[in-house]
């Protein structure tokens, strides 16, 4: 995937109603309630204190990722089955004698992710599999799965809306008795064990869904195409949990 650093994000993009009251990893000016849009009123759903939509799926959306105050906000980036920021994984590295320049790619390779996708660490951390969504958020919240991802690509309308460089999604309800209800969805970019954040063309979130014993499959987002793409687990990416 093709990265392009972003070096300012000042938020003004359309925001719901409520925060997600947990600790952003980002820090964002907060948009006024008087600024909020009148579509709120349909989001008044909560389970455990944090706030979903019901666009009519065969899940309902969060309006917040994992670690968010507001849907605007990128939140925490994490490894998958792990149940810390993605920040500790480089010491966990440096613990057990993995150079991290070994499994830092570059932007002229993605040679390296092939040892990362393959290490004990990838691996641990599948085996651990603890759902941060539910983790975080409690019993009733989960990861969505890649067929859920899906159907929200298939089943919503994507619009794309640019700040300041910074890219988010409107994602609105195409079902019938549904179509004034959407998310908000950030391009959060990913994180490597460096700790430095990397923006790309797509938009990438983890499911809950593994490929196979080493590979976890992601949702893709991309205007332009769509296509599968898995990750190694030791790869730090944003979660939109869901309910039912």
């Amino acid at each position: 995937m093709r990265r392009n650093h972003l070096t300012a994000i000042v938020i003004t993009v359309i925001a719901m109603l409520s925060s997600c009251n947990k600790e952003s990893y980002i820090e964002l000016p907060l948009i006024e309630d008087s600024e909020r849009s009148e579509v709120a009123d349909l989001n008044a759903n909560i389970l455990n204190g944090h706030e979903y939509v019901d666009l009519g799926l065969s899940v309902k959306w969060a309006t917040c990722n994992v670690d968010a105050q507001y849907p605007e906000d990128f939140g925490g980036y994490y490894a998958w089955g792990d149940n810390q920021p993605y920040s500790h994984i480089a010491h966990v590295l440096d613990s057990i004698g993995i150079n991290r320049e070994d499994v830092i790619p570059t932007s002229a390779s993605f040679n390296s992710l092939v040892m990362f996708r393959v290490d004990a660490v990838g691996r641990a951390l599948i085996k651990k599999g603890i759902d941060i969504a539910q983790y975080k958020w409690g019993e009733g919240w989960r990861l969505p799965s890649k067929s859920e991802f899906d159907e929200l690509l298939d089943n919503c309308i994507w619009q794309e809306v640019n700040v300041d460089d910074a890219v988010y999604f409107k994602v609105t309800s195409k079902i019938p008795g549904y179509t004034d209800r959407y998310i908000i969805l950030p391009n959060t970019g990913l994180r490597f064990v460096d700790n430095e954040t990397e923006f790309t063309e797509d938009m990438v979130y983890w499911t809950g869904t593994i490929h196979h014993d080493d590979m976890i499959n992601l949702f893709v987002y991309n205007t332009k195409e769509r296509y599968n793409y898995m990750s190694g687990a030791a790869v730090g990416y944003p979660v939109r949990p869901v309910c039912k």
